[in-house]
């Protein structure tokens, strides 16, 4: 829920960029003290890379939206639809990537109970997903006053700033995300991939809290509407949290708080035995190829000794 083309390019930039600083951590060579904690935090920052990545999807179909916002071209109808691929699709799928292939747990029990509550949590939010969502209904634009169809979007929330351009468009297509389903949808794309971080309680006290607030706020029906710059569900967590995550990952806060809190010592000990248990499967394969080479020879001599 972006405001105009502008800000869907720079949200969209950002994010990208963002990811990739994030992703490519371990290949970060500077030694610089405030950098610490941050490339200690090289599996967080390639999950939280795939989400911000998945998240981004959106920016760049609502730049198509605000592209023709009257509706005059395909162009807003295609980013509607792209928009609606990207909640249903790739941000999930994106999430389920950061978890599977960099999760801190990987491998352990807690790293299976993540995944099992990921897959019912998507289910799940594909079974209450409102029909309503999907049937292409029609609606009176109050924008272009006429009837449109529900992939048009061309109207925008009301919102304090006298420049109506400045309020966040209505995504008429977005009833899949519309009360209870949004906690799911939270769930999903972003609370359980906090669940597979190092840093896990920061993020994941940061994500209840600010549920919370929007329930608190809205109620549980008007989790995802736009209720003002920091309690607008959806335009929160695909503009603003690229940014914000970006710097909150480079101060390496989210693992001091983790330390702070004493939080750390399970999970260092945890990577102690992810470590030895590597080293022990290297020092297998390497004693088992030893062994393959030292057999061939005495094969080979048996064989000339029998001809």
């Amino acid at each position: 829920m972006c405001y105009n083309a502008g800000a869907s390019i720079a949200a969209g930039t950002i994010s990208t960029i963002v990811s990739l600083i994030l992703i490519f951590t371990p290949y970060i060579t500077l030694d610089w003290p405030i950098l610490k904690y941050f490339k200690q935090s090289k599996d967080d920052n390639r999950v939280l890379a795939c989400v911000l990545l998945g998240l981004s999807t959106m920016q760049w179909a609502e730049l198509a939206i605000h592209l023709d916002e009257d509706c005059t071209t395909d162009l807003n109808v295609g980013g509607s639809k792209f928009g609606f691929l990207s909640l249903l699709v790739i941000q999930p799928i994106a999430s389920l990537i950061g978890i599977s292939e960099f999760s801190w747990f990987k491998g352990t029990t807690r790293d299976f109970i993540v995944k099992i509550a990921w897959d019912v949590c998507f289910i799940a939010w594909m079974f209450f997903i409102s029909k309503d969502a999907l049937n292409g209904d029609k609606y009176i634009s109050t924008s272009l006053n006429k009837e449109v169809s529900q992939w048009c979007t061309a109207d925008r929330f009301d919102c304090d700033s006298t420049d109506k351009n400045m309020c966040e468009l209505a995504w008429k297509w977005d009833d899949v995300n519309q009360g209870p389903r949004f906690l799911l949808y939270m769930a999903t794309v972003m609370l359980l991939p906090a669940l597979a971080l190092r840093s896990y309680f920061f993020y994941s006290f940061i994500l209840i809290g600010y549920l919370v607030i929007l329930m608190f706020v809205g109620g549980i029906d008007g989790l995802s509407e736009s209720n003002g710059t920091l309690t607008g569900g959806a335009s929160v967590t695909c503009f603003w949290f690229p940014p914000i995550v970006a710097l909150i990952q480079l101060t390496g806060l989210p693992l001091l708080v983790q330390k702070w809190f004493n939080l750390d010592t399970k999970i260092v000990n945890h990577e102690e035995k992810r470590v030895e248990s590597t080293e022990a499967l290297s020092t297998f394969k390497s004693k088992t190829a030893q062994v393959g080479r030292t057999k061939r020879p005495v094969s080979d001599t048996n064989i000339l000794k029998f001809l």
